[in-house]
């Protein structure tokens, strides 16, 4: 199927421009949420130029009524798993940057998502029903996990940081965090455990001390 590689990549950069860093940053935590979703699920399929579209149709349109937010990775991720478990990837993906929405023609492949430079592209051309719901219930999975965790301690901090500064706000977030709290039963490498505070993040952290830096 044609297409032009140059008008592709200058309809992903028009976006990551006018939306920033995070959104660079924010496609890269997707792109390895499936990398490793499909180290454990050898038949997941999901093209990484396919969640470039995906993030570009929800910076377009926004989602459930929010714009779309870029600049808080939770929320943003939150964003995009809810997207995909509502919509199932059942509606229609259309851009009309350089063609019209009406030019692209009826068809019943379980995803549509459509080419941004070619209207007679569906990207996600051969998958089938079965890739579909596969990919939807691995959302369905990371949204669960993502709404158990709630952020509420850092929500808690950034609710006084402006009036307290970062590191007395995070003190009254976590008494307030643990004093409305209860903990959590996990399994960690095979036995059960419960907890009270976990942290989990990536890359390195600022300022040091607080949680592991490396």
């Amino acid at each position: 199927m044609l297409t032009s590689v140059t008008l592709r990549l200058q309809f992903i950069k028009s976006r990551k421009d006018t939306a920033g860093d995070g959104y660079r940053a924010l496609i890269r935590l997707l792109k390895a949420w499936i990398r490793e979703s499909k180290e454990v699920d050898s038949e997941l399929r999901y093209k990484s130029f396919l969640i470039e579209l995906l993030v570009a149709h929800l910076w377009d349109v926004c989602w459930n009524g929010e714009p779309f937010q870029v600049d808080d990775y939770p929320a943003a991720i939150e964003q995009v798993l809810s997207y995909i478990v509502r919509t199932g990837l059942r509606t229609p993906i259309v851009f009309s940057d350089y063609y019209k929405a009406d030019a692209v023609d009826a068809t019943a492949e379980p995803i549509q998502v459509w080419d941004p430079v070619n209207a007679e592209n569906n990207v996600a051309r051969g998958y089938s029903e079965h890739h579909r719901q596969r990919l939807v219930n691995h959302a369905r999975v990371a949204l669960d996990t993502i709404s158990t965790a709630a952020y509420t301690l850092v929500r808690a901090r950034e609710a006084r940081e402006t009036s307290l500064g970062r590191w007395p706000a995070l003190a009254m977030g976590l008494l307030r965090v643990l004093a409305d709290g209860a903990p959590i039963d996990v399994e960690l490498d095979g036995h059960p455990c419960r907890l009270w505070l976990l942290f989990a993040g990536n890359s390195r952290y600022h300022p040091p001390g607080f949680a592991p830096s490396y």
